[in-house]
């Protein structure tokens, strides 16, 4: 089996397993891998984080969201950008919920942020552009790692290339589910690893 046809078993199998969980559980899970990221990011200072809104059954960040938001953190999330581009900009925790927009008092979260089918030539003006030295932790959605650090993410490559021109400025964290935590993942070079892997039960370093 070659690298393509690796990657792409290991994300039929993960997109398998994580559509099985039920609402409820991956509720649960999102709460417990929402607070292992919060203790283990609570020695960081972090004045501005990159999160994402969850989308196809990822772990769902709303909860820890709110939390720094009461805490003064700025939170960015991604936009998708023609050319397989990635840019973040400025949002509210309520925005970040999947389940916001279903009441006047929480505006859902422009369907921009979270359609990489469709992306923008330009980053919306209707919220301001976070720059990645602004970053000081991007928590990444992908649908395995490894404890290496290895990320297989859906194929388009956005995260690869925004980290590939940011270097090592940013500290990267996987985010996942347990099972979605591999001991190895098929990788090339132009894979971008991550520094830690949070699932519900543990956040493991992987590179320095």
């Amino acid at each position: 089996m070659d690298l393509r046809d690796a990657k792409q078993e290991i994300r039929t199998r993960m997109r398998a397993m994580r559509d099985a969980l039920p609402a409820k559980e991956r509720a649960r899970l999102s709460v417990l891998a929402n607070q292992q990221i919060q203790n283990a990011a609570s020695s960081m200072g972090i004045c501005c984080v990159g999160l994402y809104c969850a989308m196809g059954g990822e772990i769902n960040l709303g909860s820890l969201a709110q939390a720094w938001e009461r805490q003064g953190v700025r939170l960015a999330a991604p936009v998708t950008l023609t050319g397989h581009r990635l840019a973040f900009v400025e949002v509210t925790a309520a925005e970040l919920d999947p389940k916001a927009g279903q009441g006047e008092e929480t505006p859902r979260l422009e369907a921009f942020l979270v359609r990489p089918w469709q992306p923008l030539p330009e980053p919306p003006r209707s919220h301001a552009l976070v720059a990645p030295e602004e970053l000081d932790l991007l928590l990444v959605p992908g649908l395995a790692f490894d404890i290496r650090g290895g990320r297989l993410g859906y194929g388009g490559g956005y995260y690869d290339r925004y980290l590939a021109q940011t270097g090592p400025l940013i500290p990267r964290w996987g985010v996942c589910f347990e099972e979605q935590l591999l001991n190895r993942i098929p990788t090339d070079s132009l894979d971008v690893g991550m520094n830690a892997v949070a699932t519900p039960l543990r956040t493991i370093a992987t590179l320095p």
